[in-house]
């Protein structure tokens, strides 16, 4: 069986954004109350971007 090392700093395979992380700033975004329909557009589309950049950052 092979041994994966453990990742190193700025090693491509470490991950960009902690769970915790991540979790704390989408949950904050979802948190925050949005008055009009375009608030809220625009909270949805922060949101999406956040998870997005955390898939693609890997």
């Amino acid at each position: 069986m092979r041994q994966v090392a453990a990742p190193k700093p700025h090693d491509p395979r470490a991950p960009h954004v902690g769970v915790d992380t991540l979790r704390e700033e989408f949950n904050g975004l979802l948190g925050e109350h949005a008055e009009t329909l375009s608030d809220e557009v625009a909270l949805l589309t922060r949101a999406h971007a956040l998870l997005h950049d955390a898939l693609q950052a890997g």
